[in-house]
């Protein structure tokens, strides 16, 4: 009855999450010194191989698109069963 879309809700994620990283990496690119060394630290934590280049972006907005993917899988399936359940 009120099952989510699992298309709907993996392209809504992800479009989110591309948008987000895409706003971070620019505001990386912008900074300098310490500031982006530490930001680029941190970035790697997240996503492993990733820097401020454009194979470097790629490779992040990649993992970041299948991720949310993922999370969106878990998501609505889980949903869904806790749903079918009430009914």
């Amino acid at each position: 009855m009120n099952n989510l879309s699992f298309k709907r809700v993996g392209l809504a994620l992800s479009a989110t999450v591309v948008i987000l990283h895409v706003v971070g990496m620019l505001r990386i690119a912008m900074l300098t010194g310490a500031q982006r060394q530490a930001a680029e630290a941190l970035m790697a934590i997240a996503h492993p191989g990733a820097s401020v280049t454009p194979l470097g972006a790629l490779v992040v907005l990649v993992e970041a698109f299948v991720y949310a993917w993922v999370i969106a899988a878990v998501f609505v399936t889980v949903y869904n069963a806790v749903q079918d359940k009430k009914m």
